[in-house]
């Protein structure tokens, strides 16, 4: 059921936001995934996820800058 909710909230969103940008954003899911994981159940998060969570995050951030 949560696969198909995402799927559809992702689907009707489209309506309002230009399909490039919410690919884009839709990259931040496993980062916000990892980071309930380890703020909700005390999953463990090494510093190499950390990492790449932060380059994930710097790339959504400059690809959503307006120029």
């Amino acid at each position: 059921m949560p696969t198909l909710g995402g799927g559809l909230a992702f689907n009707l969103g489209l309506r309002r936001v230009p399909a490039s940008n919410a690919s884009i954003v839709a990259t931040l899911e496993p980062v916000i995934a990892a980071a309930l994981g380890w703020a909700v159940w005390g999953e463990r998060m090494e510093w190499p996820q950390v990492v790449g969570a932060g380059l994930v995050l710097g790339a959504v951030v400059v690809l959503q800058r307006k120029t």
